[in-house]
């Protein structure tokens, strides 16, 4: 379970009077923010809040907080280098662990956006992969010093991704939007996109709709279960969800249409939600014998290279992910200076239809007998 601590940059707070100077901590170990957010009688964002400039707290809470952490020690050299303006214009960016890592066309799309924004004012990256650990969070120790970096961008993952430890530092999350709490954010409108994709299979008459969903591990599957399954309502179109989950890769598409089609031989459409999925719903059918778009249709989210040039080109909701990674990163770079209070923005998709999607063909049942010869 993650700490939510992680909404320290984001949630504003009620403060609490007063502090109870009981119960110092152990003389072994470094001083934490739970330690100074105990004795100054605040909540741990508090302490993040105030240790990082932010105008959101009252002049008496800062004074009282920033007291306990000199007098605790806590973080006395990052503190005193923000308030000489001593900044040390580096920021942290956590990516998901994938089998492509850096080279993945999504995470690329993002990164593109976040290191020009970074480049043009002034900003050092460091770059590090997430690796998922066990309650410990042993595996996911960082290669440098927290208190050499100003704040965290999550590009491509979520809270979950960074290291316990961490999680008092300015965070901000890029294409991924927090569920249970506040946190600042930039991301893709999957759920128009979603909208997008139903709308234009529904207009060509598809009622057979299935969606090939990413595998639990990826931040986005849940978001995008519940889009579709929105979608799908909005449109007046009452099956039950047709669903698969699969790797974000070619195979994984292949395998999950196999699936699909084999357990709901009347399906006349398929959403992928990655280009490299649908590809791997274009070769699955193609090993059947079955036409694109003749008797599947295919869409995908992303539009990020392989949908334009496979055959037949895929049509795709396109999402705009180098500028969710510019603009994550101006933003955050705001909050860093405290020019702007918060940060939730959703930037818009749209629709690029190609060959893959087409009328709907009603005679399917005669999809079986064709893959069984």
């Amino acid at each position: 379970m993650v700490s939510m601590t992680a909404n320290i940059t984001n949630e504003v707070v009620e403060d609490t009077d007063g502090g109870d100077e009981a119960g110092d901590r152990p003389a072994h170990r470094a001083p934490r923010i739970h330690d100074v957010a105990r004795l100054a009688g605040v909540s741990v964002a508090t302490v993040s809040m105030v240790m990082n400039d932010s105008p959101r707290i009252s002049r008496p809470t800062a004074t009282r907080v920033r007291s306990v952490a000199e007098r605790l020690g806590y973080r006395a050299s990052r503190a005193a280098r923000a308030l000489r303006g001593m900044k040390s214009r580096t920021m942290v960016v956590f990516v998901p662990s994938c089998s492509q890592g850096m080279a993945d066309l999504y995470i690329g799309g993002l990164l593109n956006g976040v290191r020009e924004a970074a480049h043009q004012a002034g900003y050092r990256l460091l770059l590090e992969q997430a690796a998922h650990s066990g309650p410990d969070n042993q595996a996911n120790r960082p290669g440098f010093d927290a208190e050499e970096v100003e704040g965290i961008l999550c590009v491509g993952c979520t809270v979950a991704d960074v290291p316990h430890e961490m999680l008092d530092l300015p965070l901000m999350l890029i294409d991924s939007s927090p569920s249970k709490c506040r946190i600042d954010h930039v991301t893709s409108d999957y759920t128009g996109a979603m909208t997008q994709a139903v709308k234009h299979l529904k207009e060509l008459g598809h009622r057979q709709i299935a969606l090939v969903r990413p595998a639990g591990v990826d931040h986005r599957e849940f978001e995008m279960l519940v889009a579709f399954r929105q979608a799908m309502s909005d449109a007046g179109i009452s099956q039950g969800s047709v669903l698969a989950q699969a790797e974000r890769s070619e195979s994984g598409g292949s395998e999950a249409s196999a699936d699909l089609l084999d357990r709901h031989p009347r399906i006349t459409a398929m959403i992928a939600a990655d280009d490299r999925m649908a590809v791997g719903i274009l070769h699955q059918l193609s090993s059947r014998g079955l036409d694109c778009p003749k008797d599947i249709s295919v869409i995908s989210l992303g539009d990020l290279g392989p949908a334009a040039y496979a055959t037949p080109g895929i049509s795709a909701v396109s999402l705009p992910l180098s500028e969710v990674g510019r603009l994550g990163c101006e933003r955050f770079i705001e909050r860093l200076r405290g020019e702007i209070a918060s940060v939730a923005e959703r930037l818009p998709t749209h629709l690029v239809a190609r060959a893959s999607t087409g009328r709907a063909n009603v005679t399917v049942s005669i999809r079986q007998d064709r893959h069984r010869q």
